[in-house]
């Protein structure tokens, strides 16, 4: 299962990401305060998931598309978010509450 980001106004691209002819490849920047990252992964009792930056929450809608470019792995007490498979893997870690 892959989680598709929709991207929130206040977070920006990463200009290297973008490929000729496709706006649709873009990159995450985070931002970090004392070794801690302002974002976190929101899992729902529900099952639904949101993205949390700083003190806004965005939510986080599921696609069953494999070619789509930011997906999420839960990978042991973390959520991992890698660019496509065929990208450099440029990651960011959430650690679970």
């Amino acid at each position: 299962m892959f989680f598709l980001f929709k991207k929130p106004k206040n977070l920006e691209f990463v200009e290297e990401e973008y490929k000729p002819n496709d706006t649709s490849i873009r990159g995450l920047q985070v931002r970090w305060r004392n070794t801690q990252s302002n974002t976190k992964l929101i899992k729902y009792k529900d099952g639904t998931m949101s993205l949390k930056v700083g003190t806004d929450i965005f939510p986080i809608t599921c696609t069953h598309l494999p070619n789509k470019i930011y997906f999420l792995n839960e990978k042991n007490d973390s959520y991992q978010m890698v660019t496509h498979v065929n990208e450099k893997h440029q990651c960011f870690m959430h650690k679970k509450n």
